[in-house]
C-alpha cells in the first residue's frame, strides 16, 4: 500500500501543473469570449446608429428636392398660363354681337344653376366659426390650427363627428420663420363641405439677448435726445 500510495502521490504532483495550465487556458478563452462578444455588440451598435443617420439624411434630401421640383413645377404652370393667356388675348377675333349675346345668355343660366346648386347645398352644409383668423408665434412654439376652431354645427352629424372631420389646407413648419396661408373647413358624413375659413399664421424669429440690449440702448438714446432738444423750448 505503501508503494501504491507513493505512486499515486507522484501522478498528482506531476498533474497539478497541467491541470493548472489548463483551467488558465479555459479562463483566458472565456474572457476572450466575453470580449469578442461585447466588441461585436458595439459594433453593430454603431452600425445600426450609421444606418439610422444615413436614412434620416437622405429622407431629408428626398423632401428637399421635392419641394423643389414642385417649386418648379409651379413657377412652369404659371408661366405656360400666362402665355396661352396672350396668345389667346392677340389672337382672339372679335365676336358677332350674337353671338356675344348667346354666351352672355348661357353664362347668366350657368351662374343662376350654380348659385342654385350652392344654395341648396349650402343648406344642408356644416356651419364652421373660428375665434381668429391669424396667429403670430416665435419659431418653436407650439401651434394647433384646430384649437382655433370656435364652434360646428350640422343639422344631421353632431359636434364630435365633426370635429373629428376638421380639414387643415395649407403647410407650415413652426420652426422656420415666415408667413403661412391655412385653409380650415369641416366635411359631414354625407359629404358635404362646410364654409372654409382663411387663417395666416405668423412665424417670427426668436429673437437673441444681443438684439434686445440693442434695442434698449436705442430706446434710451432717443429718450435722452427728446429731452435734451425739450430743454431748450422749455427755456
Amino acid at each position: 500500500m505503501s508503494k501504491k500510495q507513493a505512486k499515486n502521490d507522484v501522478y498528482k504532483k506531476r498533474r497539478s501543473p497541467f491541470l493548472i495550465v489548463l483551467y488558465v487556458i479555459v479562463l483566458l478563452a472565456l474572457i476572450g469570449c466575453i470580449g469578442y462578444f461585447f466588441y461585436s455588440s458595439m459594433l453593430r451598435q454603431s452600425d445600426y446608429e450609421d444606418i439610422v443617420r444615413q436614412a434620416s439624411l437622405n429622407e431629408t434630401e428626398m423632401i428637399i428636392t421635392r419641394i423643389e421640383e414642385e417649386s418648379e413645377t409651379e413657377s412652369e404652370t404659371e408661366t405656360e398660363t400666362e402665355a396661352v393667356t396672350e396668345t389667346e388675348a392677340v389672337t382672339e377675333p372679335e365676336s358677332e354681337s350674337g353671338t356675344e349675346t348667346e354666351a352672355e345668355t348661357d353664362s347668366a343660366a350657368e351662374q343662376e344653376t350654380e348659385e342654385a346648386g350652392q344654395t341648396q347645398a349650402s343648406s344642408y352644409a356644416p356651419v364652421l366659426t373660428v375665434s381668429a383668423n391669424s396667429e403670430v408665434i416665435t419659431a418653436g412654439d407650439s401651434f394647433d390650427p384646430v384649437s382655433y376652431v370656435e364652434s360646428i354645427t350640422d343639422d344631421v352629424d353632431n359636434m364630435y363627428t365633426l370635429w373629428r372631420n376638421i380639414n387643415v389646407e395649407g403647410d407650415y413648419d413652426v420652426e422656420v420663420p415666415g408667413v403661412y396661408e391655412l385653409t380650415i373647413y369641416a366635411v359631414d358624413s354625407s359629404g358635404y363641405v362646410s364654409n372654409k375659413e382663411s387663417f395666416i399664421l405668423v412665424v417670427l424669429e426668436p429673437e437673441t439677448e444681443t438684439a434686445s440690449e440693442t434695442a434698449s440702448e436705442t430706446e434710451s438714446e432717443t429718450e435722452s435726445e427728446t429731452e435734451s432738444e425739450a430743454e431748450p423750448d422749455a427755456v
